[in-house]
């Protein structure tokens, strides 16, 4: 694996396929590529989206939310 590649994972919603979020990924060196045949608004295609679900639910076990980064980090890094 190339670690000096990055790759987004976009499927294919309106804020991915934008002009300007093309222009902003052109502007800052990125190649856009064209997204995958994914339908549009598809979190369950995404993996990432499974990572957040996950951090959600242990993060409601808490009896209050947290209401700095410092304490969302103390609550992330607990665990």
């Amino acid at each position: 694996m190339n670690r000096n590649v990055i790759r987004f994972q976009q499927d294919n919603a309106t804020p991915h396929t934008s002009e300007i979020t093309q222009d902003w990924f052109s502007a800052n060196g990125f190649i856009f590529e064209t997204t995958r045949d994914w339908p549009a608004q598809s979190p369950g295609l995404n993996p990432i989206e499974h990572v957040w679900y996950q951090l959600k639910r242990k993060l409601n076990t808490y009896p209050t939310r947290p209401t700095t980064k410092e304490e969302l980090e103390a609550h992330i890094t607990s665990e």
